[in-house]
């Protein structure tokens, strides 16, 4: 099921994580972080706001329904933010409405070929490297670091099993780690954060942390381009 056929169908309803910075968190919301075992608004303030500048370009991968691109847009006022999705988010998202800040480029696979050279500062993606195989992450990551400037910044949310068996915390399925499946079959496939930092490393970029802990389950993972 982590083939791209299975990745462009399965989530055309875009993905809502509602207000991920709100001050009071919504029951949808709630139910994600305890799922995961962690704040969404401390994620955000720890692992997307330091890296942040108000004239930062900004690519996030996987927006789906604009939960993390609304929240990165309020920090940048004068910067910008592209995002690629294997779906039209732009109902959602509504670029109009931020004066060309805001650029949405639906895609057909893991090549970042719509999207100009050493062009940001910062990569953020969350809920998407989750349902990507090891080898298909090291195909969007390679893809990815021309993307960035020297110097720039890549975050992302992984799969990080250990930490979710450690954990106790479900996934959506509880059945997932019941029925032993290949990754190639799996919408969660495994991953750890050493096979996260290999292949990161073995695509070109520098790992700064390869598991910032926000999460008692899953991984977050930043990275740079020297």
């Amino acid at each position: 099921m982590a083939t791209i056929e299975w990745l462009k169908t399965t989530f055309t309803d875009g993905w809502d994580s509602g207000e991920v910075l709100a001050a009071v968190p919504s029951s949808r919301l709630v139910k994600m972080e305890v799922m995961t075992g962690g704040s969404y608004r401390d994620a955000f303030l720890k692992a997307a706001f330091p890296f942040l500048r108000p004239d930062s370009r900004v690519l996030e991968i996987g927006p789906g329904r604009g939960s993390w691109s609304r929240a990165i847009l309020g920090f940048i006022p004068k910067g910008s933010l592209t995002t690629v999705d294997f779906v039209d988010v732009t109902p959602w998202l509504k670029p109009a409405l931020y004066g060309g800040r805001l650029v949405c480029h639906q895609v057909s696979d893991f090549s970042l070929s719509v999207i100009p050279d050493d062009s940001y500062d910062f990569c953020w993606s969350f809920g998407v490297l989750c349902h990507n195989t090891v080898e298909q992450i090291g195909t969007i990551l390679t893809e990815l670091l021309p993307k960035m400037v020297q110097g720039g910044v890549a975050v992302h949310h992984y799969a990080e099993w250990r930490k979710l068996y450690r954990s106790g915390r479900p996934l959506q399925v509880s059945d997932l780690v019941e029925r032993p499946t290949t990754d190639a079959e799996s919408w969660w496939p495994s991953n750890s954060k050493e096979a996260m930092a290999a292949v990161a490393e073995s695509s070109g970029w520098k790992v700064i942390f390869d598991d910032l802990d926000v999460f008692e389950r899953d991984g977050m993972i930043v990275l740079k381009r020297w």
